[in-house]
């Protein structure tokens, strides 16, 4: 078996999501998979996408991702390791992964997978918005990204999508904040601060005069709170979207 997705699991959660209210979802796509098999990667994502619309959810696809929370920076289709307790996210890993991230070769195939994903998606009203990197510079790359970084922004405007692009805001890099601000056509962010954190940070974005949308947020041991924190997302009109595990 190529992957572990599940359609049962996905149905059974994104029911839970939908009786809790969620209505938005993301999720990062892999790479790996789409590289041994595409074919088999956009039927898995064309499902996805339907038992999304089944409980009225939008999906928003991340299309790669630098954050490593395992040993692994690499991606490896096929049995994952198992769960390891108390440790978050055990064995994610990135997509496309840091060997190809640093490699230039790569680029033109990354870019290409970038097209055919959005192309065959570009008009379609389950997709909320197209998240084109998460982290990006995350996991020890840094600056090594951004050439990649670039090459995607370029592949996914020559689509052309009807879907708004994005990508999320998450630190204070210049360099690649000059990049994911310049690309965005709605402004996404990461903030796991407290609410005095949280609303400064909003009201910096809100400078770019475009639509806010928070795609990551909420840690208590940074002072996080799901009261105080919501309330500042209501009264500033900005949404949040909640996460979830690579699909693939």
């Amino acid at each position: 078996e190529k992957t572990n997705f599940n359609y049962n699991a996905n149905d059974k959660e994104l029911t839970l999501a939908e009786n809790t209210g969620i209505n938005f979802l993301r999720a990062v796509l892999q790479y790996a998979v789409y590289a041994d098999d595409p074919e088999y990667f956009l039927k898995t994502l064309n499902t996805f996408l339907a038992i999304c619309d089944k409980h009225h959810i939008k999906f928003v696809p991340a299309l790669f991702d630098d954050c490593v929370f395992g040993i692994n920076s690499d991606p490896h289709i096929g049995k994952q390791p198992e769960p390891l307790k108390g440790w978050y996210a055990w064995a994610w890993s990135p997509s496309p992964g840091h060997s190809m991230v640093v490699d230039t070769t790569t680029y033109p195939k990354l870019a290409a997978y970038v097209k055919v994903v959005i192309g065959l998606f570009k008009n379609d009203g389950r997709i909320l918005f197209w998240d084109l990197y998460n982290e990006p510079t995350n996991g020890g790359l840094g600056t090594t990204t951004l050439p990649l970084l670039k090459k995607v922004v370029t592949a996914a405007q020559s689509v052309n999508p009807s879907q708004p692009l994005s990508i999320g805001a998450w630190n204070s890099n210049q360099r690649l904040n000059d990049i994911v601000f310049a690309a965005s056509d709605i402004i996404s962010f990461h903030n796991y601060g407290n609410k005095e954190q949280l609303e400064t940070e909003i009201k910096q974005l809100k400078h770019h005069n475009r639509p806010l949308i928070n795609t990551e947020w909420m840690n208590r041991p940074n002072g996080s709170s799901i009261a105080e924190n919501l309330e500042i997302f209501y009264k500033e009109k900005v949404d949040q979207i909640p996460a979830q595990n690579h699909l693939f």
